[in-house]
């Protein structure tokens, strides 16, 4: 289920983590970042940087009844509940916790833990997995059990990448997302 080819080098990373710059995502990401340190210090979300992060990691899916959602939750069980998954040790554990709350899905939950922890968690997305050549039915899953266990084979890949080539993994993260949207696109 989870044979990756963990074959990138540092030029390809480079070349598309830059690319990434300048796109929708990177100009909805500004504040996200902007909040990161903040987040990591005070070790949860508020209501906002939530809200924000679950609509950066959707931006293909803001329809209305998912906006309604994300905002179905209130800030205390925002900020209980990304406390207590940023704390815990095991990231399957944490991404159980966030799909608790409304509208989050395991990858979306991927997306909360990368900006919301000291070590940045991998993020489980289409387009890092068509980088890493992962099979179609694996890479458009949609089935939250067929995430949850793919997700400690791929986190375990990603950080295989970054530590061979020396890389942040947010840079990584860029580049993986990029790759993979290029792939997709000579794909369709």
């Amino acid at each position: 289920m989870c044979a990756l080819n963990e074959r990138i080098t540092i030029e390809q990373v480079n070349t598309a983590a830059e690319s990434y710059d300048g796109t929708k995502y990177s100009d909805r990401e500004q504040e996200i970042e902007q909040a990161y340190e903040q987040i990591r210090q005070r070790g949860y979300l508020l209501k906002r940087e939530f809200i924000n992060i679950v609509r950066w990691k959707n931006l293909r899916f803001q329809t209305n009844r998912n906006v309604k959602l994300w905002n179905l939750n209130d800030k205390r069980m925002i900020q209980s509940t990304t406390k207590k998954a940023f704390s815990t040790e095991s990231e399957i554990e944490a991404i159980v916790l966030l799909t608790g709350l409304k509208g989050v899905n395991v990858r979306t939950a991927t997306a909360l833990l990368h900006f919301g922890r000291k070590d940045r968690s991998p993020i489980l997305d289409l387009n890092a997995l068509t980088a890493l050549n992962a099979p179609r039915n694996v890479r458009k899953s949609g089935d939250p059990l067929r995430d949850l266990r793919l997700y400690p084979c791929y986190a375990a890949a990603v950080r295989r990448i970054r530590q061979r080539l020396n890389v942040p993994m947010r840079k990584l993260d860029k580049a993986l997302f990029i790759t993979g949207k290029e792939k997709n696109k000579r794909r369709n």
